[in-house]
C-alpha cells in the first residue's frame, strides 16, 4: 500500500474514533442529564414533603397553644379554693392559678377579716379569719380583678367554707 492509501485509511479510522468518541461523550451527557433530572426531581419530593411535615407540626402547635389557652382560661374562671387549717377554724383561700389577682375582696357573714387584700399572687394564699358559730350561712363570695390597674371587669366566685378538720 502506498503511503496515500495509509494516509486515507489511518484518517478513516481517527475519524471512525473521534465519531465513537463524540457519540459516547453525547450519550454519557444524557445519562447525566438524566440523572440529573431524577435528582432534581427527589429534591422536589423531598422539600414537599419537609414542608408538608413543617406545615402539620405547626398545625398541631397551635392546636396545642389553643388548647392551653383555653385551659388557662377555664382556670381563671375558679382560680380559688378554699382550704381548712387542721385544728383551728380558720381556712386558706389560695390562688391556685399562676397568674396574681387583684383588689380581692372576700365577703361572708363568717368571715372576719380581712375583707380586701391589694394582690394575692399565683399560687399563694391568705389565712381568713372565720367565725364559726353564731349563723348557719357558709357562704363566701370572693371578687377580684386580673389586671393591676384593675381596668378589666371585676370577676366573682362563690363557695361554701370548708368544715373544719
Amino acid at each position: 500500500m502506498n503511503a496515500g492509501a495509509w494516509a486515507s485509511w489511518v484518517s478513516a479510522v481517527v475519524a471512525v474514533a473521534s465519531a465513537i468518541g463524540s457519540a459516547t461523550a453525547w450519550w454519557q451527557s444524557r445519562k447525566a442529564k438524566a440523572e440529573a433530572a431524577r435528582q432534581a426531581a427527589r429534591s422536589v419530593e423531598a422539600a414537599e414533603r419537609a414542608a408538608g411535615a413543617t406545615e402539620r407540626l405547626a398545625a398541631v402547635e397551635d392546636a396545642r397553644a389553643a388548647q392551653a389557652a383555653e385551659e388557662a382560661e377555664a382556670e381563671e374562671q375558679s382560680p380559688w379554693i378554699l382550704v381548712p387549717i387542721p385544728g383551728q377554724d380558720n381556712c386558706w383561700l389560695q390562688n391556685k392559678t399562676g397568674t396574681a389577682k387583684y383588689d380581692v375582696q372576700i365577703q361572708g357573714r363568717k368571715i372576719r377579716g380581712p375583707a380586701q387584700v391589694p394582690v394575692i399572687e399565683g399560687n399563694r394564699r391568705v389565712t381568713l379569719d372565720v367565725l364559726r358559730i353564731g349563723n348557719p350561712d357558709d357562704r363566701v363570695t370572693v371578687t377580684w380583678h386580673r389586671q393591676q390597674d384593675l381596668s378589666d371587669q371585676p370577676h366573682q366566685w362563690h363557695n361554701e367554707l370548708p368544715p373544719r378538720v
